[in-house]
C-alpha cells in the first residue's frame, strides 16, 4: 500500500502538445456584453462629425464668397445659387458640429459608466491604482517556437522513403504511449476518488501542477511593490499547497529597508500558504534583494551573479576632540541599558 501511494504521489501526466485559442486570462475580466465598444463607437462618430463639419464650413464659405463675387459682376442668377448652396452647407455644418460635440460628451459619460460597472474605482474614492494581472500560458510559446523552427528548417532527408516510414512508425508508437499514459491517469484518478482524501480541484491540479512565474526588478524604493502584493495575493488564493510552486526571477541592488522588508514579507506569505518558492537570480541580489532571495525554499543563481551584503553602512563624524577643545560637555539620557551601545 505504501508503494502504491508513493507511485500515486509521483505520477505526473504529460499530455501531448496542443495549441490554445486564448492563452491569456486577465483578473477583473468581466463580460459586459460589448459595453466597452460603445465609447469607442461614439468617439469615432464624433471624429467623423468634426471632419464633415470642417469640410462643409470650408466648402460653404468658398461658395458664399464666390456667389458674392458673381453678384458684383452682374451674374446674379449664378451668384444667388452658389450663395444658397453655401448657406445650406454652413447650416448642415452647424448641425454636424452639434452632433460631434454631443457624441464626445456621451462618449466621456459612457466611458465612466462602463468603468464603474466593471468595478473601477471612482476618482474620489482614493484608490487610483487599479492593478490588473494577466495569466499567460508559457508552454504554448515554446511549442510555437518549435513549430516555427520546424517550418523554416531545411529538411534534406524528409522526402526519403525510409524517413517517411520511420516517421509513421514513430507517430504510431507515440499515439500508443499517449493512450497508455491516459489510461494510467484514469486509474490514478479513480483511486484518488475512491479514497476521498482530495477534492476534485485538487485532483485536477495534482497530476498537472502549475509553476507561477514572477519577474521582479527592484529599485531603491521598490516601486513595483503594489504589483508584487497583487501577484502574491492572487497566487495564495488560487495556488494549491504542496502541489504548485512559484518561480521568482529577482534582480535588485537593494534600497529602502522598510520597503524591502515589506516585499520580503510578501514572499513569506507564499511559503506560509504551503506553496514551494524558488528564487532565481540572474544578475544581482544585494542588500534588500538578498533579503528577499533568502526567503525562498530554493535559491538558484547565475555563475557571475552578485549576491550578498545585508546590512547598513553609515558615516558619522567624530566631534569628540572639538568638544573637549571648546570645553563642551555632552550628556546622553537613554530609556534602557542597551538603548545606545556606541558612545
Amino acid at each position: 500500500d505504501e508503494e502504491d501511494e508513493e507511485q500515486q504521489q509521483h505520477f505526473l501526466y504529460n499530455p501531448p502538445p496542443a495549441k490554445h485559442d486564448n492563452n491569456e486570462w486577465s483578473t477583473n475580466k468581466e463580460d459586459n456584453g460589448g459595453a466597452e465598444q460603445i465609447p469607442a463607437a461614439l468617439s469615432a462618430f464624433g471624429a467623423c462629425c468634426c471632419c464633415i463639419t470642417a469640410a462643409f464650413v470650408l466648402a460653404g464659405g468658398i461658395l458664399v464668397a464666390y456667389g458674392s463675387y458673381q453678384n458684383n459682376r452682374q451674374e446674379k442668377e449664378d451668384g444667388d445659387r452658389n450663395q444658397l448652396i453655401g448657406s445650406i452647407l454652413l447650416v448642415v455644418s452647424a448641425s454636424t458640429c452639434l452632433l460631434g460635440w454631443c457624441s464626445c460628451c456621451f462618449s466621456c459619460v459612457s466611458t465612466a459608466v462602463v468603468d464603474v460597472a466593471a468595478g473601477a474605482p471612482l476618482p474620489s474614492s482614493g484608490d487610483q491604482k487599479r492593478i490588473k494581472l494577466k495569466f499567460r500560458r508559457l508552454n504554448d510559446e515554446f511549442q510555437g517556437a518549435q513549430d516555427a523552427l520546424n517550418h523554416v528548417h531545411f529538411d534534406v532527408a524528409g522526402d526519403m522513403k525510409e524517413i517517411q516510414t520511420a516517421k509513421k512508425k514513430e507517430h504510431k508508437n507515440k499515439e500508443q504511449e499517449e493512450k497508455q499514459q491516459k489510461k494510467l491517469l484514469e486509474q490514478h484518478i479513480q483511486t484518488d476518488l475512491k479514497r476521498g482524501a482530495l477534492s476534485v480541484s485538487d485532483i485536477r491540479r495534482k497530476y498537472r501542477p502549475i509553476a507561477f512565474y514572477i519577474k521582479f526588478d527592484g529599485d531603491l524604493l521598490v516601486s513595483t511593490l503594489d504589483l508584487l502584493t497583487k501577484q502574491v495575493s492572487t497566487i495564495v488564493n488560487v495556488g494549491k499547497a504542496n502541489i504548485d510552486q512559484v518561480i521568482v526571477v529577482l534582480s535588485s541592488p537593494g534600497g529602502s529597508v522598510s520597503s524591502y522588508g515589506l516585499a520580503s514579507s510578501q514572499l513569506v506569505r507564499i511559503r506560509k500558504a504551503g506553496i514551494k518558492l524558488v528564487i532565481c537570480v540572474d544578475t544581482v541580489a544585494a542588500s534588500g534583494g538578498y533579503m528577499m532571495a533568502s526567503v525562498g525554499d530554493v535559491v538558484c543563481a547565475a555563475p557571475f551573479a552578485m549576491i550578498g551584503s545585508i546590512g547598513v553602512v553609515t558615516q558619522i563624524p567624530n566631534f569628540h576632540r572639538f568638544l573637549d577643545k571648546n570645553s563642551i560637555d555632552a550628556f546622553l539620557f537613554t530609556a534602557g541599558k542597551y538603548k545606545r551601545t556606541v558612545d
